[in-house]
């Protein structure tokens, strides 16, 4: 292959790869960090390349022209990715959003769309063109498909591995932009140099415009650039400070004399004026209730007052509290008041950058009590911590008389049937592992729960008690405090509003987050409540008779046209892949609390299978009949893939307390096995749709790339939170092997 073909071929999986991974992590950051919405984006991004490959398929046939409409594109895509990053930032205030309010599932999908799509298209015509090329050079136009998608994904290995040690790391969003508008300008200049005959002479001028635009991005435009998209995003707010780590985006806005701290947009934090109400209330009841708390674990909102309340009890000797970003803190720190950095530093207090589960797995100090600060869950890294197999980690930690504690949106006047839900599974869950639950209600109910102690039957008179013992010195809780908050009459209310019964939150069925999703959405879209409904009733059962029947169906009708099995099989392949590597994904967010910052890392392995598969059955001597051989390897492959993702869903495969090793060593290689699955098939699909020497190109990567949107926006977004992994891993299972049914009757055919 030509050197000018494989730096074009490169170049695009490159690019394709740093502009996908960036925006990714940027909309997410918009998104309330939420990776539920990853598979959406991720799923429109191929969606979009699917109609670009479509359209150059239709409009873009002539060969001749394929060289120069490919540079033009590229300059196209240089250019347009900086605006898309700048329109990433500031969609909220384009579209007149309000800046605070979460945003709906369908102004999700429509400001990904808008952002996503314009380049995604410009990506796909340009694998189009790169084939016509490849074609072009070496006269081999059925294989052609197979070798530029082995290559072109050797580009995006490269562009994720980029992404995740270097660029993102080192470089902030527009200077990542600039250094890939260098980039494709030096491919195009090379382009130019090799074959300056395909070039006009007054087209050549064209390729200066985007060298120009990166000279002036990396000095002064990035900065620009950052600066203004920030405010804008921002729009109405006094905006002092923001970062982005690799964990979160931390922002920092100014009213007044208060600063308020934003982790991916949402308020985790206000100084110098905290909460009091809250703090006090979620500190001293529970300690209160231990009769003697020397030893306090604090996972989450330990920064901001909370430490200092409970330092003021005497008996405390050590506090440990795991905090997985340092610059959240070092951030907090710039403008905390010095009480904050007192207590921060007082040596009974002991922090530890790391995440909290990983910190529960390797600590070995049993506490008295344990204070959970976490929101309730608007993403999977904050289900963690409201999961069966969290609390029942929580219970290995714990001393004996042990204590744990934490808080959930409540209500004093009404709870609607969302608010219902939530509160009982929580309570389903927290009660599973702590048979003794203390409840007090209120706006912010608070449950304080242990294995053995009895705080169920506590009363005012014995926390009161405690507090004048203990000297501690409050502002709000006092005896006639916590007389109003343990009040019989208000906690029958409770009772009798909640109701019993409640469904357990688990890792691999995450309820209360669909749940707490479910309730934020029609608190402030409630029009979608109707929607919300009918996609909580979808039942694994029927839904699985619908594939049988859909199969059957397609078997019925490749009866008469064999290419129809062939497409079917490619799309649910695409539809599989996609949902077996976001539930890898999530999976590994359950374990290392850190998907965002590996997400390059993850794709980059994905691809990389992907690459494997296609190069092999590409490069390999081929017939008809070796050609579905490889496509039944990949459909079985596929359903074994399927089956460890049950075992793992069913605690089979890798238990709560996996090390970090065993983590990477199943999850590395199944992301590497669907990559090769689906790469494999690829070629030999193209090769058995082609017509009058033509490969199937457009038609193959298409339904390809429709599959896998689907697989994101659908199977990311509602089956996997909705279903569960264990009934999401049987659906596919019985999608390939519908799939697999129709390409044995192709295969009876050419007798393999």
């Amino acid at each position: 292959m030509p050197a000018a073909c494989t730096a074009a071929i490169l170049s695009i999986g490159a690019a394709g790869m740093i502009a996908q991974t960036t925006l990714l992590r940027e909309l997410l950051s918009q998104y309330a960090g939420s990776e539920l919405y990853v598979g959406l984006i991720i799923g429109n991004w191929i969606a979009a390349e699917s109609l670009g490959v479509f359209a150059a398929g239709r409009f873009m046939k002539d060969p001749c022209r394929a060289f120069s409409r490919f540079i033009h594109l590229t300059i196209l895509f240089s250019l347009l990715f900086p605006a898309m990053l700048f329109l990433s930032r500031s969609y909220r205030f384009v579209f007149s959003l309000p800046l605070h309010e979460g945003a709906s599932f369908w102004q999700i999908l429509l400001s990904s769309i808008a952002i996503i799509f314009p380049l995604a298209i410009i990506h796909g015509a340009q694998f189009f063109l790169v084939t016509l090329i490849h074609a072009g050079f070496t006269g081999r136009g059925a294989d052609s498909p197979g070798r530029v998608y082995g290559v072109d994904t050797v580009g995006t290995v490269i562009g994720g591995a980029a992404v995740a040690f270097i660029l993102t790391p080192y470089l902030r969003p527009f200077q990542i932009s600039a250094l890939l508008l260098l980039m494709n300008t030096a491919i195009c200049f090379f382009l130019w140099a090799i074959i300056p005959a395909l070039m006009k002479h007054t087209g050549r001028a064209i390729l200066f415009i985007p060298l120009l635009a990166a000279l002036i991005m990396f000095y002064p435009g990035a900065y620009f650039l950052e600066d203004g998209s920030l405010r804008l995003q921002w729009h109405d707010e006094s905006l002092v400070s923001v970062r982005s780590t690799p964990y979160q985006n931390i922002a920092v806005i100014r009213n007044g004399e208060q600063f308020t701290f934003f982790t991916d947009g949402v308020p985790v934090l206000s100084l110098p004026d905290p909460d009091t109400a809250r703090i006090e209330e979620s500190a001293h009841i529970p300690l209160l209730a231990h009769p003697s708390p020397r030893r306090v674990l604090l996972l989450g909102g330990g920064a901001g007052g909370l430490i200092t309340e409970v330092l003021k009890h005497r008996t405390v000797e050590r506090i440990d509290y795991p905090e997985r970003d340092p610059a959240l803190l070092a951030t907090i720190g710039e403008y905390a008041p010095e009480a904050i950095h007192k207590e921060l530093n007082d040596p009974r207090v002991h922090i530890h950058h790391k995440d909290g589960r990983a910190f529960l797995r390797d600590t070995g100090i049993r506490y008295d009590v344990v204070l959970l600060g976490e929101a309730l869950p608007q993403n999977l890294q904050e289900n963690r911590y409201f999961t069966a197999e969290f609390f029942a980690a929580l219970k290995r930690v714990l001393a004996p008389d042990g204590i744990v504690s934490l808080g959930s949106a409540g209500s004093l006047s009404y709870y609607g049937d969302d608010l219902k839900e939530v509160t009982r599974s929580l309570t389903a869950t927290l009660g599973n592992a702590f048979p003794h639950l203390l409840i007090v209600p209120g706006e912010r109910n608070l449950f304080v729960a242990s294995a053995t102690l009895s705080v169920e039957k506590l009363s005012a008179t014995d926390l009161s008690g405690r507090l004048a013992s203990r000297g501690v010195n409050t502002l709000l809780i006092n005896a006639q405090h916590l007389e109003w908050l343990t009040s019989g009459t208000q906690l029958q209310w409770f009772k009798n509003s909640v109701g019993d019964g409640g469904v357990i939150n688990s890792d691999y069925s995450p309820y209360l987050l669909t749940r707490h999703l479910s309730y934020m959405t029609t608190l402030f879209n409630p029009e979608m409540k109707s929607a919300l409904e009918m996609m909580r009733r979808v039942n694994p059962v029927p839904l699985a008779a619908a594939i049988l029947c859909v199969a059957a169906g397609i078997a019925a009708f490749s009866g008469r046209r064999s290419r129809v099995s062939v497409i079917w099989m490619i799309a649910t392949t695409g539809f599989s892949a996609m949902l077996l590597e976001l539930s890898f994904f999530f999976i590994f967010q359950l374990f290392q609390g850190v998907m965002l910052q590996s997400i390059g890392l993850l794709i980059a392995v994905f691809m990389t299978g992907l690459w494997a598969g296609s190069r092999i059955t590409s490069s390999t001597p081929h017939s008809e009949a070796s050609d579905v051989r490889w496509l039944f390897s990949g459909e079985i492959l596929l359903m074994v893939i399927s089956g460890l993702l049950w075992m793992i869903s069913s605690g089979m495969l890798l238990s709560t307390g996996a090390s970090h090793a065993a983590v990477y060593l199943t999850l590395l290689p199944l992301l590497l096995l669907t990559g090769f699955a689906a790469g494999a098939q690829f070629p030999p699909a193209t090769r058995l749709t082609a017509q009058n020497g033509a490969p199937g190109t457009s038609l193959v990567y298409g339904f390809d790339l429709l599959g896998g949107w689907l697989g994101g926006v659908v199977g990311g977004a509602l089956l996997l939170p909705l279903l569960g992994f264990s009934a999401t891993a049987m659906i596919l299972i019985m999608l390939k092997g519908g799939s697999f049914f129709c390409l044995y009757l192709h295969g009876k055919k050419v007798k393999i």
